[in-house]
């Protein structure tokens, strides 16, 4: 049996960006308020819309 994997959606995608920056991000990481990872959390909001 073989598995396929689904394609990524826009949601998933904007998820990945997210995360991917605030491993990243030394603000994010000190948890301070960060610009970019507040504009990345919003597309992922709308994304999954």
């Amino acid at each position: 049996m073989t598995t396929t994997e689904k394609p990524l959606t826009a949601g998933d995608c904007a998820y990945r960006a997210l995360i991917m920056h605030t491993e990243r991000c030394a603000r994010c990481r000190n948890n301070a308020a960060c610009d970019d990872a507040a504009a990345l959390a919003r597309v992922w909001k709308a994304a999954r819309r």
